[in-house]
């Protein structure tokens, strides 16, 4: 499934979507880069 995540800082639930199998958008304001790769779970 595709998601799309706007705004906040609930990495810990994208970690979890990643890891289910979905693809994930973060829409956020925050200038952050940030890698969520299945592998750093």
């Amino acid at each position: 499934m595709e998601i799309l995540v706007l705004g906040g800082t609930r990495f810990h639930m994208v970690r979890e979507l990643l890891y289910k199998g979905h693809q994930v958008t973060i829409a956020t304001r925050v200038k952050l880069r940030m890698s969520l790769e299945i592998g750093s779970i």
